[in-house]
């Protein structure tokens, strides 16, 4: 019987309900039951959704990429083991304006909005120059030898990897349509071909 079917079967009157079956029931075991009810229908959603061994197979594409491949400016918040090193005078600029601003915000400042929206504006005015620095040092696009794999499953094995890329907080690069290329048959490798992402501003800040 699953956890769930055992969680459900405490909450039905086994005896015709002549009784009060909530005085017969022990409080951890029902919590540990719903414990177990969650995490059944979170490896049930896992199941049908992720764990495909093609998925698998992307992700562990991914994780190599992110761990020997995937490049980094050496002003980025996380670093990879490929940093491409930023003039010192870009990072100095850089620094000067990523400086914390000390601005409190009460819910009852009259000025409120007019504060946030200009915080707002200035996140995304240091991200416009930023994209300047990853447009100027990372290249368009990278071509990843990678050790040989044979998906049998594309769109699950490309989601295992759009998801590591997407996970490790670090990557300038996607991958897109026609991004895995594979060698013959005697090849040790295949490639992935990883396209630099540069995020959109909001139109409204743009």
């Amino acid at each position: 019987m699953s956890p769930c079917s055992n969680y459900f079967a405490c909450l039905v009157k086994q005896d015709g309900g002549q009784s009060d079956w909530l005085t017969s029931i022990d409080p951890k075991k029902m919590a540990l039951s719903f414990g177990n009810v969650i995490f059944y229908l979170y490896l049930c959603i896992m199941k049908s959704k992720r764990l495909s061994l093609n998925y698998q197979l992307g992700m562990y594409v991914g994780e190599y990429i992110v761990a020997l491949h995937l490049p980094t400016l050496s002003t980025d918040m996380l670093l990879t083991r490929t940093i491409i090193d930023v003039s010192s005078e870009e990072t100095a600029e850089w620094e000067e304006l990523e400086k914390p601003q000390q601005i409190y915000i009460s819910s009852k400042d009259p000025d409120r909005e007019a504060k946030e929206e200009a915080r707002t504006k200035r996140f995304y005015e240091n991200r416009k120059w930023y994209h300047k620095l990853e447009e100027k040092y990372l290249p368009e696009t990278l071509k990843i030898m990678v050790p040989r794999v044979v998906p049998t499953n594309m769109e699950q094995f490309t989601q295992g990897i759009k998801d590591t890329l997407w996970n490790c907080d670090r990557s300038h690069y996607w991958i897109e349509d026609g991004f895995f290329e594979q060698t013959n048959k005697y090849a040790w490798c295949s490639y992935v071909i990883l396209t630099r992402h540069i995020e959109k501003i909001p139109e409204k800040f743009a």
